[in-house]
């Protein structure tokens, strides 16, 4: 029984130094594929900038193609570091490429710019990131103003008449200060916000000073 052992595992001269070459090099193999599938992860494009103005509508999503040079199908998942930020999906397989949506939301952000990353890794230890960027502009009168009212009257016939004045205001009957518009017998309101119904009334005022009542009331809803 010992002779057949020691026949079993004994080697002719000069085989064993090729079997320790052959496992070194598999080795080596090896590390290189690995290696190579960690570097070849890729994402296009490489950075995302998202413009929008502060109380406007969120901007469009974009899509960012992630993909590698081995077709080895591999789990992923995704992740964001940014509130404001998110990613879909979050996770899946990856053959040779994917695609995902990145998208922002803007509620409740104060004007300025944002900076956040998207990060895909796969169960192979690749990993990508994705620098996201966010201007966020401050709301001008373009955007929270929406049209204007004009408003025009009928002379008054008195020869003592000095001027006219004209009022508005979001209620009716409620007006704030007037404008004296001196004999102009019409005025336009600019600015004025969407969504909010406006009320006008005009009245005249003569040499001394004394105001006339107001006239009818007209109102106009700013759309």
């Amino acid at each position: 029984m010992k002779r057949g052992l020691r026949q079993w595992f004994s080697l002719p001269v000069g085989v064993l130094p090729r079997m320790l070459v052959t496992l070194a090099v598999m080795l080596i193999v090896g590390s290189v594929m690995m290696l190579s599938e960690a570097q070849a992860l890729q994402a296009s494009p490489t950075s995302l900038t998202f413009q929008a103005v502060q109380g406007g509508p969120n901007p469009p999503s974009k899509t960012v193609k992630v993909y590698k040079s081995s077709s080895r199908k591999v789990s992923w998942s995704g992740k964001d570091n940014a509130g404001w930020l998110s990613l879909s999906p979050t996770s899946g397989t990856l053959g040779s490429s994917t695609q995902v949506t990145v998208s922002v939301n803007i509620s409740g952000l104060a004007a300025g710019t944002y900076s956040g990353t998207v990060t895909i890794t796969t169960s192979r230890g690749s990993t990508v990131a994705i620098p996201v960027t966010l201007t966020l502009s401050a709301a001008t009168s373009s955007t929270t103003t929406g049209t204007t009212a004009a408003l025009a009257w009928n002379a008054n016939a008195e020869s003592d008449l000095a001027g006219y004045k004209v009022y508005s205001g979001t209620s009716s009957g409620q007006y704030g200060a007037s404008v004296d518009v001196g004999k102009a017998t019409s005025y336009q309101f600019s600015n004025l916000k969407l969504g909010t119904t406006y009320y006008f009334a005009v009245t005249a005022y003569d040499v001394n000073g004394n105001e006339s009542l107001r006239s009818s009331e007209v109102s106009k809803s700013i759309y």
